[in-house]
C-alpha cells in the first residue's frame, strides 16, 4: 500500500500501536543535546537576559503542568512592541528564559505542549518532559493541523529518537520563519489574485461535499494552489469557471504564505492529496461510488485497486486513463454517464481538467466532479509524495 495512504488515513502512530519506545542510550543522548544547544544559546543571549530582568515588571509567571503532571511556573518575559524592548520582542526575547527550564530539565526542545493545570494530559503523555516545540506546532503554522493535537503528540512518542527529534527541531526552526497564521476572525471567502477561495477547513469542506452530493445539481469543486492562481491570471476561461464553481479549495503552503502576506486567515491547507481518503470514508459511509478519470494508462486501475482494498463499501462505478483528445471526449463523456457514478475525479492538469468538466458538467450525470491533479500517481505509487516532513 502507497505511504502516503497509511499516514494520511491510517491514523497516527502510538506506542501499544507498534511504536517504539526510546533506549535508555537514546534518552541519554537526546537530553545532552538539549542541554548543549540551551547552554549555548544561553551563553549568546545571557547578558541581555540579564538586563532585562533588570528592569521592573518584565518577568512573567506561568503555572504549568510538567513531567508526570508536577506543576513548575513557566518564565517569561513582557515587552512592549516597540522601540528598543520591539526590537527584542521581535528577537524572540519574551521566550529567551526558557533555556533555563531546559537546563532546569523542566522542560525539553521538542515535546508536547505544556499544558496548564485545568488541562488534562493523556496517561501516553504524561512521563514525558514538555517541549518548546512538536510536530503539531509545524502543522498548525503551515495550516495541515488535521485531527488533534493529542493525536500529533502521541505519533511524535511513538517515533522518538535522537533522529526524529533533531529533525523536528530543524524543520520547526524553518517553519518559525514562516508569516504567522493570523488569529481572530476569517472571512468565509479569501481572495488571492483574481482567485477567491472559499475558506473552510478539512471537515467544512467534507461536509460542503456532502450537502454537495445531496443536492440534486451537478457542482464543480476545484483545488488551487499557486501554480493555479498564475494560469487564472493570464486564462480569462479558467478564471471564469474558477468564480462560478460550486466549492474552491485553497491547496499548498503558498496559497496559507500569500494570504497570510495580504493580512488574511486561512483556516486550513484543504489540498486533495490529504482530501482523498477522508472523502473516500465519506462516500463509503454514504455507500457511495466514484468514477476515476485521468492519469496514464494503468494508472486509474491501480487507484481503483487501492480503493477496493482499503474501501471495500466504496463502488468505482468506473476508470479510463487521461490520454484521449477532444474527438473522443463524447464517448468518454457518455461513459462517465452510464457509469451512475456520484462523484467524479478528473487527473488531467490545469487547467485542461477543470475546463472539461466546466464544459461537460451537466451532460456527465454525476452530482459533484473535481479536478485532482496529480492525485492518482500519488495514491498508486507511480510517484512518491514528498515525505511528511517535507509538506
Amino acid at each position: 500500500m502507497s505511504t502516503w495512504l497509511s499516514e494520511d488515513a491510517g491514523g497516527p502512530a502510538t506506542p501499544e500501536a507498534g511504536g517504539h519506545r526510546p533506549t535508555d542510550l537514546s534518552t541519554r543522548a537526546m537530553r545532552m543535546v538539549d542541554i548543549a544547544l540551551a547552554a549555548g544559546l544561553l551563553l549568546l543571549v545571557g547578558l541581555p537576559l540579564l538586563l532585562i530582568l533588570r528592569w521592573p515588571g518584565r518577568l512573567t509567571r506561568e503555572r504549568l503542568q510538567g513531567r508526570g503532571r508536577r506543576p513548575f511556573e513557566r518564565l517569561g518575559l513582557a515587552l512592549a512592541d516597540r522601540g528598543f524592548a520591539g526590537l527584542l520582542r521581535a528577537a524572540g526575547a519574551p521566550h529567551w528564559p526558557v533555556l533555563i527550564h531546559i537546563l532546569r530539565g523542566q522542560m525539553a526542545w521538542v515535546g508536547p505542549r505544556p499544558r496548564r493545570l485545568h488541562e488534562q494530559v493523556p496517561e501516553q503523555l504524561a512521563d514525558l518532559r514538555p517541549g518548546v516545540v512538536g510536530s503539531w506546532f509545524l502543522r498548525s503554522r503551515t495550516a495541515v493541523d488535521y485531527g488533534s493535537e493529542d493525536q500529533a503528540d502521541l505519533a511524535d512518542r511513538a517515533r522518538r529518537g535522537l533522529r526524529h527529534d533533531c529533525g523536528l527541531l530543524l524543520r520547526a526552526a524553518f517553519v518559525a520563519c514562516l508569516p504567522a497564521r493570523l488569529g481572530g476572525p476569517s472571512p468565509a471567502r479569501v481572495a488571492l489574485a483574481d482567485v477567491s477561495f472559499d475558506n473552510v477547513d478539512m471537515d467544512q469542506a467534507l461536509q460542503r461535499i456532502s450537502s454537495l452530493l445531496d443536492a440534486g445539481q451537478a457542482t464543480q469543486v476545484c483545488f488551487v494552489n499557486p501554480a493555479c492562481v498564475n494560469i487564472a491570471a493570464r486564462h480569462r476561461g479558467y478564471r471564469r469557471l474558477l468564480s462560478r464553481a460550486g466549492l474552491v479549495l485553497p491547496d499548498g503552503i503558498g496559497i496559507r504564505i500569500g494570504t497570510a502576506l495580504l493580512g488574511r486567515r486561512l483556516r486550513q491547507n484543504v489540498n486533495g492529496t490529504d482530501l482523498f481518503p477522508r472523502l473516500c470514508d465519506l462516500l463509503q459511509r454514504r455507500s457511495g461510488s466514484i468514477f476515476l478519470l485521468g492519469g496514464m494508462p494503468g494508472v486509474a486501475e491501480q487507484v481503483a485497486a487501492q480503493i477496493a482494498q482499503r474501501w471495500p463499501g466504496l463502488r468505482v462505478a468506473g476508470h479510463h486513463h487521461g490520454f484521449f483528445n477532444v474527438a473522443e471526449e463524447g464517448r468518454i463523456v457518455a461513459t462517465v454517464r452510464a457509469s451512475g457514478a456520484d462523484l467524479l475525479l478528473v487527473a488531467r492538469g490545469v487547467p485542461g481538467q477543470d475546463l472539461f468538466i466546466d464544459r461537460y458538467l451537466p451532460q456527465l450525470g454525476v452530482q459533484v466532479a473535481m479536478g485532482v491533479g496529480g492525485l492518482f500517481d500519488f495514491v498508486s505509487g507511480r510517484i512518491a509524495r514528498a515525505p511528511l516532513w517535507m509538506r
